[in-house]
């Protein structure tokens, strides 16, 4: 039922809104609240598309610019969170809003995931880093989502064979990126994969699309994609990376679900662990994770990290 008074409410000029699709989030000014307001609110259009597929939405209210109430949604229905002592008060300000939007494979797509690194592309390398790094694909700044990158083409480098903090590479020269971390401490499970191992996998070409809702069997879902802009879905806990340079928080470029991409070419590979096979043969983000992008467009630093469950 209409609620004229709820409605004058909320339309008054003294009220304002947040929404994010992140439960963890607590307003209480501290660098972890700063990082998620700078890359994790999303737009009203947005939030009413993940509450009809009834996925978890976040409603942060204020009054004369004060936070007053914060509302979950859980896919049933609206329910209020109690405000921790640290949040009383807290204060708001405009905040970057971003439309989440999905990837998918497009035949004529202008992005694309695998394929052979070309050849006026340099792979970054390390001495400490006792594996290769494999080439991801790369994003182009000719999808109007993504005309704030400082290149035309973006190109995407992965350690995928190591267990690694964060990989923050400076892109100052976009075609011969440098590697900004010391490696001293590295997980290498995968023995087989060398400095020197080169593995090549199938290309497809992929594009960018609105949010949009899957209405089948009479339950409404997100259509799902190979992964996603605008914000980040967090597997585990939020890590969102300040830039190593300038400090500032780094901007969301893109998410990428494990793929069923096929290897397609390998070169100084040793003998293979059956156990990790599956590993070898598709371009994945360990097994079964996400791979996540962020891009500081000022200094050109970009850092990948993987979660998976």
């Amino acid at each position: 039922m209409f609620n004229l008074k709820k409605w004058l409410r909320s339309a008054h000029p003294n009220n304002k809104m947040w929404y994010f699709t992140e439960y963890s989030i607590r307003f209480d000014g501290n660098d972890s609240c700063e990082r998620s307001l700078q890359t994790q609110a999303i737009t009203a259009e947005g939030a009413q598309a993940f509450e009809k597929a009834g996925e978890y939405v976040m409603r942060v209210h204020f009054e004369n610019n004060k936070l007053t109430r914060v509302e979950e949604y859980y896919g049933v229905e609206w329910s209020d969170r109690e405000l921790e002592p640290d949040e009383q008060g807290f204060e708001y300000r405009p905040i970057p809003v971003h439309p989440v939007f999905y990837f998918e494979y497009q035949a004529k797509g202008v992005h694309q995931l695998g394929g052979n690194c070309p050849d006026h592309f340099a792979i970054p390398h390390h001495l400490n880093l006792p594996v290769s790094i494999q080439y991801i694909g790369r994003i182009s700044k000719s999808d109007p989502r993504f005309n704030w990158i400082p290149f035309d083409e973006l190109h995407l480098v992965y350690p995928l064979f190591a267990g690694i903090d964060p990989l923050f590479l400076d892109y100052s020269n976009p075609l011969e990126p440098i590697i900004l971390n010391d490696f001293q401490s590295v997980h290498h499970t995968f023995k087989c994969v060398t400095p020197v191992t080169y593995i090549e996998f199938e290309r497809k070409n992929f594009g960018s699309r609105p949010i949009t809702l899957d209405t089948g069997y009479g339950i409404t879902t997100l259509e799902p994609g190979i992964g996603r802009g605008g914000v980040a879905n967090w597997i585990q806990h939020p890590d969102i990376p300040r830039c190593p340079k300038s400090g500032n928080v780094m901007r969301f470029l893109a998410q990428f679900e494990t793929t069923d991409l096929k290897t397609v070419k390998k070169v100084n590979v040793g003998p293979e662990d059956p156990k990790i096979q599956n590993y070898l043969d598709t371009l994945n983000f360990w097994c079964d994770g996400d791979l996540f992008v962020f891009l500081e467009p000022e200094s050109k630093i970009m850092c990948l990290l993987i979660q998976n469950t």
